[in-house]
């Protein structure tokens, strides 16, 4: 091309160098991503042709077979998807193209995104099958479950995988008192796995906590204790402090109220009390530790460190 530049009354012509493209470009090489990534939207780069305006990509999941991207346009030597991919294997290919023509597709570039399961919940509870819930991983079908008593680390107290991609799961059988682990992974189409999340800590069997006990200047204290999660009803235990294994006084209540006025006088003496949680089906959970209190007598001091006989 030629450009004019007026000095005074005269004009001074220069050529400008246009660098033309006069062949079609280079087959171009893609880098990234890695052959394994936990991003669901990774940078597809490939190395850049001065030569090529434009390039064309093509990307497939290859769990589901879907083409996700049919020899779309893109203006970079680099590409970053616009919606999550989800876990499985991928193929891309790339061609780079200018008014001359077109390259070559590059070689396959193959690589797989194995994201991990970003939260689970389990409530703790009394009930031996605690609802597991879990944040969605995009393209799971399916999801793997491991739980453990962390009194066995080593040794899956439960191991299933999910019928379909609900996040959420129940044992089909009852977990034994005790503190568990549960881990989760996505699986995507054709069985490839995503990475476990991290261990997340929950109760079964969780015991309460008596807070006090009042009036015990009177016949018929009244004993005050926490809420449990899942807690139908609670059962009571009252012993004299001599004869922890004999029961003085026994009550289940009638709803999940924290507290109750004993309904019959005791004796004056001194004595121990314990909680322990139903669920709506019955069953128990583990007792509390015992809290020492006297009736019709000096009051005793605050004390939660006798176990149930």
């Amino acid at each position: 091309g030629r450009t004019a530049t007026a000095k005074g009354s005269v004009y001074v012509l220069s050529l400008v160098k246009e660098d033309a493209n006069t062949s079609i470009p280079e087959v171009p090489r893609i880098e990234q991503p890695a052959a394994v990534t936990t991003s669901t939207r990774p940078v597809i780069d490939w190395s850049d042709d001065r030569h090529a305006p434009q390039y064309e990509i093509w990307l497939r999941n290859d769990s589901t077979g879907v083409v996700l991207l049919n020899s779309v346009t893109v203006p970079e030597s680099f590409y970053t998807p616009t919606q999550d991919l989800g876990i499985g294997k991928y193929s891309v290919w790339v061609r780079a193209r200018n008014e001359k023509g077109y390259s070559a597709w590059s070689t396959r570039k193959g690589f797989a995104i194995n994201a991990a399961v970003e939260y689970v919940g389990v409530p703790n509870g009394i009930g031996g099958r605690p609802t597991a819930n879990w944040s969605a991983v995009p393209g799971a079908t399916r999801y793997d479950i491991w739980i453990r008593n962390l009194s066995q680390p080593n040794k899956a107290a439960v191991q299933a995988r999910t019928a379909d991609a609900t996040p959420s799961f129940t044992p089909a059988i009852d977990l034994t008192h005790g503190n568990y682990r549960i881990f989760a992974r996505g699986i995507a189409a054709d069985g490839t796995p995503g990475e476990w999340s991290q261990g997340f800590d929950f109760q079964v069997g969780i015991t309460t906590v008596v807070t006090q006990v009042a009036n015990q200047l009177s016949f018929h204290p009244t004993i005050r204790w926490q809420s449990v999660n899942g807690a139908a009803k609670y059962e009571i235990w009252v012993s004299e402090a001599q004869t922890p294994r004999v029961q003085e006084f026994g009550a289940t209540t009638d709803s999940n109220l924290t507290s109750y006025t004993l309904s019959t006088d005791l004796p004056a003496g001194k004595y121990t009390v314990w909680i322990r949680a139903l669920t709506v089906e019955g069953k128990a959970g583990a007792w509390s530790a015992g809290v020492a209190f006297a009736v019709a007598d000096v009051p005793v001091l605050f004390d939660s460190k006798k176990v149930f006989p």
